[in-house]
């Protein structure tokens, strides 16, 4: 028995040793293939950005375990930064951006951050276009600093509370000692080859009309979202983000900034929220875009670029924007 034991341990040794030289490998290859670009510090938190173009400042914000690659390879980056000065964050623990250290990343916490990083960068009154929970974080800022802001893009938001479904990766994940072990030994290597794939191919149909998911999208996710750091800052918020929302909407008569809300006709958590959006919003219209799900703007980047002129029009209408 003893030395049934002696052997099943050495061979969990060499898969946990070979897992993390893996790891440290792929780790290293995804940061040459996608280096960081450029980075600002705010409350002893570094967050990583991309910027480019210039005139009216556009601020963009990624959901759900979303990277700055989610905007700056996809079709609308080009069609935004011939227009506007485009900034995109790595929101606060993903990507190349630190987490806070003393308390939890919420979405008022990532708001705060933000802020300080679009002073420090002496932004003034821009537009935030947020994906997803990236439109939490922007509503959750708009209730901060309506003020210091010209309006809102959401695309796909969906920020009033609902039943989700319990992620066993996510569990393991943000365990404490095991999850770090995991995601430093064995999750890159089982989710870059099963998992993340998988999961892609799956969820293929949220770039409807697109019938696939795009190039850029699946190989910056596959590389840069099986980090461990990302992993585990993205399987953390699962349950940080969904614990705020209640108390978010129901202060969504702050947002005292035109909004205008972009949901693609496929996408059923967005659209089934729309309506009830646009009567809690003070100042907010429903864009509905036919045929298009969650990542709309791959397939139609078009209609995002005419939602942000529309918010620059009704923001100089309404005197919001300086």
């Amino acid at each position: 028995m003893k030395k049934f034991l002696g052997v099943l341990l050495a061979i969990i040794t060499i898969i946990l040793v070979g897992g993390k030289i893996y790891t440290d490998i792929i780790i290293q290859r995804a940061e040459a293939k996608y280096p960081p670009a450029n980075f600002v510090t705010v409350e002893n938190v570094r967050l990583h950005y991309v910027e480019a173009g210039s005139g009216q400042p556009v601020i963009f914000i990624s959901g759900g375990s979303g990277k700055v690659q989610d905007f700056s390879l996809s079709p609308l980056y080009e069609l935004a930064t011939n227009k506007y000065r485009v900034i995109v964050f790595d929101r606060p623990g993903l990507g190349y951006s630190e987490k806070p250290l003393d308390e939890e990343a919420t979405p008022d916490v990532q708001a705060r951050l933000i802020h300080a990083a679009l002073n420090e960068l002496e932004i003034e009154q821009p537009i935030i276009v947020g994906q997803s929970w990236g439109g939490v974080i922007a509503l959750a800022y708009a209730q901060a600093y309506s003020s210091e802001l010209s309006g809102i893009v959401l695309l796909g938001s969906s920020p009033y509370p609902r039943e989700r479904h319990t992620d066993f990766f996510n569990v393991i994940a943000r365990t404490p000692i095991v999850g770090d072990m995991v995601v430093h030994t064995l999750y890159v290597p089982i989710g870059r080859h099963w998992i993340a794939p998988a999961i892609l191919q799956q969820n293929k149909d949220f770039f409807a009309p697109l019938n696939t998911v795009p190039e850029t999208f699946y190989d910056s996710t596959i590389e840069l979202g099986l980090r461990p750091s990302h992993v585990k800052a993205s399987a953390e918020e699962t349950l940080i983000i969904p614990a705020s929302l209640a108390t978010l909407v129901s202060n969504l008569d702050k947002v005292n900034v035109p909004v205008i809300i972009v949901d693609g006709d496929q996408d059923t958590h967005a659209i089934e929220q729309a309506d009830r959006l646009e009567q809690d919003l003070p100042m907010s219209r429903v864009v509905i875009v036919e045929g298009a799900n969650h990542y709309l703007w791959f397939s139609n980047p078009e209609v995002v670029i005419e939602a942000i002129q529309d918010v620059w029009v009704w923001s100089d209408e309404f005197g919001v924007s300086k």
